[in-house]
């Protein structure tokens, strides 16, 4: 599966800072909206990429293409 821009751009985030942030931090980061990061942080708990606001295996394998 291919990642969109927007969750990209949150999954790059939480991989550089190899911690948990919260949505209005990645609102910061990012500059997309918090209506955005909520939107995008369901998606990727979903696909198994972010779990507790933090980056998963799942999601560094699904960067590494990038």
């Amino acid at each position: 599966m291919s990642l969109t821009r927007k969750q990209f751009d949150v999954l790059e985030v939480l991989a550089t800072t190899k911690c948990s942030l919260s949505q209005r931090e990645l609102e910061k980061e990012t500059r997309h909206s918090l209506g955005t990061i909520n939107r995008i942080m369901k998606e990727l708990n979903e696909l198994g990429y972010v779990e507790d606001g933090a980056i998963t295996n799942g999601g560094l394998a699904a960067l590494e293409p990038y």
